[in-house]
């Protein structure tokens, strides 16, 4: 899907039709996940079926720019997204359940943040070229070493939004590794050793 490089206004209809094929590409990713499974048994998420019919739609559609991206309407839709992903799994932790926990969970998180906080500023930092860029990864790296993905990228936004300043290599590099490569990578892995090995 070819992006649209000029600036444009943000209106109702352009939001709109983002969400329609945002949504499409979701329809056609679970089909295609469900349809995967039929077949082979493989179990996918039916996210990382949508995330490949995105990516190969977006590298066919770079070519013949059929389809225009309105960047702005998709950033709304981005960021109502990720506003509604964290407040849903914030409220659905149960919290209480984890009473027993609380203490060795504690524990390791207080561990996994200091270990990650190292890693982050005297290695990550250091390699990136103790840059700006390289401040934003690694606040999106926090996000992800500490949460998931969109917490990777509300981390970078608030940092952005902080400084004035928007990553645009940040924001290609993090999600692509955070997100794509694992989810395309890693999940499908990690379901077929499940599949393979509880037989």
């Amino acid at each position: 899907i070819g992006a649209d490089k000029e600036a444009g206004t943000v209106t109702s209809r352009n939001i709109r039709f983002m969400m329609m094929l945002v949504l499409v590409i979701m329809t056609f990713g679970a089909w295609g996940s469900a349809k995967l499974k039929a077949m082979t048994g493989f179990d996918l998420p039916g996210y990382v079926g949508a995330m490949f019919v995105a990516i190969i739609l977006r590298n066919i559609n770079d070519g013949v720019k059929v389809v225009k991206l309105h960047l702005k309407s998709l950033d709304i839709i981005a960021d109502v997204s990720i506003g509604i992903f964290l407040t849903m799994a914030m409220m659905t932790l149960r919290i209480w359940e984890l009473y027993d926990l609380a203490l060795p969970l504690i524990i390791i998180l207080l561990l996994q943040t200091l270990a990650l906080a190292l890693f982050a500023i005297f290695i990550l930092f250091r390699a990136l070229g103790k840059d700006y860029d390289a401040v934003v990864i690694v606040s999106g790296l926090m996000g992800h070493g500490l949460g998931a993905t969109p917490n990777a990228v509300a981390n970078m936004g608030a940092v952005c939004e902080r400084y004035g300043v928007m990553s645009h290599k940040a924001f290609l590099i993090v999600p692509l590794c955070g997100a794509v490569l694992i989810d395309l990578v890693g999940i499908p892995n990690i379901v077929w050793f499940i599949n393979y090995f509880t037989k």
